[in-house]
């Protein structure tokens, strides 16, 4: 139940919509495998719904489906870009950040203004975005060897003496490692790595 001193901006700013994202491993029998789970903060994509979407939404009323469309963050989907995943706590983790204690209660208008205004939702934020350039270069060499294995590993070794300046180099590809959200000018240069 949501009482006055429940909805306040200082109480929903130390509050957080978790669920678990469980990557998927499939076999040749199309037997499923399920890895540990990962929790993602899905606070700011919940938190940007509507308040009869995010009430539908703690009613169980979603799909799995629509779950995992509109509210498995960016960051998540980066860290398993090619399993399919399963998403659970998702709907518990609402009912928690609201204090929903019964199945159809109500989550209030004065709740889901306070707790968007405790994260900020809508206002321009800041982000350190962690961008992975990976290039590829390859070049044939030649090593004398008794078997395929050995073969394998004495280029491995011989790899690190050669300039791959004269191999072929791949275009370069960008990937996501990490974002983080930043407060203030301050914290930015705190994240910047020192040459």
């Amino acid at each position: 139940m949501q009482t006055d001193s429940f909805i306040t901006i200082e109480n929903f700013k130390e509050r957080t919509i978790e669920g678990n994202l469980y990557p998927q491993i499939y076999s040749d029998n199309d037997h499923c495998t399920e890895l540990h789970p990962v929790t993602f903060d899905a606070t700011e994509l919940v938190l940007s719904l509507t308040l009869p979407e995010i009430q539908d939404l703690a009613n169980g009323a979603w799909s799995n489906e629509q779950i995992e469309n509109r509210l498995v963050p960016i960051d998540a989907q980066i860290a398993h870009p090619y399993n399919p995943y399963r998403v659970d706590f998702l709907v518990e983790g609402v009912c928690q950040f609201f204090n929903l204690k019964a199945a159809g209660e109500i989550i209030t208008n004065e709740a889901y203004q306070a707790a968007r205004l405790a994260h900020r939702i809508g206002e321009p934020k800041r982000y350190m975005v962690k961008v992975e350039r990976t290039v590829t270069q390859s070049m044939w060499l030649e090593v004398q060897a008794s078997s395929l294995k050995q073969a394998f590993e004495s280029a491995l070794n011989d790899a690190a003496d050669c300039d791959f300046n004269d191999g072929h180099t791949s275009e370069a590809t960008y990937g996501i490692d990490e974002v983080q959200e930043i407060e203030s000018s301050t914290d930015a240069r705190k994240l910047r790595p020192r040459p």
